[in-house]
């Protein structure tokens, strides 16, 4: 009797402890939803840690109308909190689909979640768009295209990132890094596989490739070492690429609703619509967040683009019709996305796909204070707007929101006017305070207006460098600046233009500054060795933020096997060496951010103290070494003495003939000492040093 009482009061407690029930906070395909791709996933959300032991296939049953019933994988996320649900075999086009999730469930803290059902239709059976593979001009490109930088005032210390398109044959596309002087740091010529050039979150380069529609992430070394594509049957399109530390990321792609009627809002029939899609995914590549523009707005919400662009096309038109340009992600589980075309700035919960607030556009929900410096009044809506075709809008730390306003369709053309803006959003009580915004000084008497592209962004000491985007022959081209930086004053601390060479004009989608500081870029000129003494030698190197590590070796001169010590730290005290001996050592860096080492540095040399300061070798000269070689204009010797001697360098050609001549004051331990060879004419040469009854001899090219 006590053992049954004791297994009901079990039974009682278990049960109230899965007594629970929780609802799905977000479900995609989004229920009702259309036009989803036939590889599309179902993707789960409650909010809570899901206990994976609970993601049993019976739970989840698939069924299409035409494709039938289909067998599930069921993954686990790597956020641990989203159940994705591979169907297979895959969908077909133009079905219904019905989904139905059984109560089972259950999230870590023992809570069940309640099933739920739901039916989606996939896309129309419409060829899909393959895009036409670029010619690859890259031979065609030797040098960087012109450009001049008529002010360098003290801008911040970074570097310039960019990939210059948009003109015609010979493109000269090129991904580039150069400092504010204009030096070329480098550059890579690609006429497809470029454009959004930067470092993104996770400290990697990042660019487009328009061919394969994919991302390339690259480490220091500018080696692509993984490529990022989008899943549930969407190829990622150019716009905008974040990748996090962790290893997450978001992505955006068109999306095309074929031969839609559009008459009812004024258009025409058989237009062919294209919206975009955004996703999350994890470091796996499973989709855990998607958001498409069709689930959520009207046709008709458009602003400025309507009768511009596709509806003023006749049958079998194409419609831009939302045009998503930007990400970013928010602190508190959201993202903000822009859309050009609705000149709207939207925040998304990631928790619920659902909206939080719409700002700009027709569906604005804020009120602008302290802003006339865009005020416009649609004659036709009288709906009042304050931006419109706005680009790369970003989160600053102070929590005010940045972006780029290209001012389009926003009142006669000769008065329309980009600025970079800076607003204060209560998004409790709706309220944009403009903060801060940069109009360009008029140039030669004409504003300075952007037709499409641009960004913006807030650099560490508090300037702003603005890309100013597309600027079309009409627009003044030639005398437009390109890209400014300036203060919080609005004063010109850096400006770059590309003039127009009567053939080939050119913009970038974005550009940015960074302090660009490579993995394996240790300077062998900042290898140091400091108070070498008879038994030890203090040894130093630069280092930079990227580092996590070193590999430390050295060894004799004359022995071939290396001693290896890891390291932390940029310096190292080496101790136990044998005394009057030359010592060779190198580093090769670590970088965990890269997940890679870097190669080797050039093979550095010291000597020891002698034990006997009175004792002295009869051999005085030793690593005698000559670089480069080949050079031009000048060399550098350099060689170990075991005390301080006078040193005779000469200099001969091929049949003997001295060349130059110079007596060096040479000092016990290493010697550098340049030599200059401007008089030399191109050629082979022979390089003596002499001391005392010892010579040493080297051979040297000379360009």
């Amino acid at each position: 009797m006590k053992n049954i009482l004791q297994c009901i009061i079990i039974f009682i407690l278990f049960t109230a402890a899965t007594s629970a029930f929780a609802q799905f906070s977000y479900i995609n395909p989004m229920p009702g939803s259309k036009m989803k791709n036939k590889e599309t996933s179902i993707i789960l959300k409650n909010g809570g840690l899901i206990e994976s032991a609970s993601l049993m296939n019976n739970v989840v049953s698939i069924q299409g109308s035409k494709s039938g019933i289909h067998t599930n994988r069921i993954v686990l996320s790597d956020d641990k909190k989203t159940i994705c649900v591979y169907p297979q075999p895959l969908f077909m086009d133009d079905e219904t689909v019905y989904v139905k999730v059984k109560d089972g469930f259950r999230r870590t803290d023992g809570t069940i979640i309640r099933g739920t059902s739901f039916q989606f239709e996939t896309h129309p059976a419409n060829p899909r768009i393959v895009k036409a593979e670029n010619e690859d001009l890259r031979l065609n490109c030797n040098n960087l295209v012109p450009f001049t930088i008529s002010i360098n005032n003290n801008p911040w210390e970074g570097d310039i990132f960019y990939y210059n398109f948009w003109s015609s044959s010979p493109l000269c596309w090129a991904r580039t890094i150069i400092n504010n002087a204009g030096d070329s740091i480098y550059s890579e010529f690609n006429n497809s596989e470029g454009l959004d050039f930067k470092i993104n979150h996770n400290g990697y380069l990042t660019y487009y490739d328009v061919d394969s529609q994919v991302w390339n992430m690259a480490d220091s070394s500018y080696n692509v070492v993984k490529t990022f594509e989008m899943g549930n049957g969407y190829a990622a399109d150019e716009h905008e690429l974040l990748v996090f530390p962790d290893g997450f990321s978001f992505m955006m792609a068109l999306d095309t609703a074929f031969y839609e009627d559009l008459t009812v809002i004024g258009g025409h029939d058989s237009v062919n619509v294209i919206g975009n899609v955004l996703q999350q995914l994890d470091p796996s590549g499973n989709v855990i967040f998607e958001w498409s523009s069709f689930d959520h707005y009207q046709y008709e919400d458009a602003m400025f683009w309507v009768l511009s662009t596709g509806m003023s096309l006749g049958t079998n038109g194409w419609w831009d019709w939302y045009h998503a340009n930007s990400i970013e992600l928010e602190t508190d589980s959201s993202i903000i996305i822009s859309s050009r075309h609705y000149s709207e700035i939207a925040k998304i919960s990631l928790n619920t796909g659902e909206f939080i607030w719409q700002w700009g556009g027709k569906n604005n929900q804020f009120h602008f204070v302290n802003d006339d410096s865009d005020r416009f009044i649609h004659s036709l809506t009288q709906d009042t707007f304050y931006f419109s075709g706005q680009h790369d809008v970003r989160r600053l730390p102070n929590g005010n929101i940045t972006f780029f306003n290209n001012d389009n369709n926003l009142g006669p053309a000769e008065l329309l006017r980009s600025d970079a803006k800076e607003y204060e959003l209560d998004e409790v009580n709706k309220i944009a305070t403009l903060k801060w915004h940069y109009y360009h000084p008029l140039v030669s008497g004409y504003v300075l207006q952007s037709l499409a592209m641009g960004s913006v962004q807030r650099l560490p000491n508090g300037n702003t460098f603005i890309n100013w985007g597309l600027i079309g022959l009409p627009q003044h081209y030639d005398i437009m600046p390109k890209m400014t930086e300036v203060d919080s004053l609005g004063n010109i601390a850096w400006e770059f233009n590309w003039p127009f060479d009567g053939t080939n004009f050119y913009a970038t989608y974005r550009a940015h500054k960074f302090i660009w500081e490579r993995c394996n870029l240790l300077v062998d000129s900042a290898l140091l060795e400091d108070s070498v003494g008879v038994n030890a030698a203090l040894l130093s190197w630069n280092s930079n933020s990227k580092f996590s590590g070193y590999i430390l070796e050295y060894k004799k001169c004359n022995d071939s096997a290396w001693i290896s010590i890891p390291l932390n730290t940029n310096f190292y005290d080496l101790q136990g060496l044998e005394s009057s001996t030359c010592y060779n050592w190198r580093l090769q860096s670590i970088c965990s951010i890269y997940d890679d080492t870097s190669d080797y540095t050039a093979t550095q040399v010291f000597l020891t103290d002698v034990a006997d300061q009175t004792a002295f070798l009869v051999n005085t000269v030793s690593s005698f070494e000559l670089y480069p070689n080949p050079a031009a204009g000048e060399a550098e010797i350099r060689f170990i003495t075991y005390a301080n001697h006078q040193v005779q360098l000469t200099i001969y050609n091929l049949i003997g003939g001295i060349m130059k001549y110079e007596i060096i004051s040479a000092q016990h331990g290493i010697n550098r000492f340049k030599i200059d060879l401007g008089k030399l004419a191109a050629g082979a040469y022979h390089v003596e040093l002499k001391a005392g009854s010892q010579t040493l001899r080297q051979s040297l090219v000379v360009n």
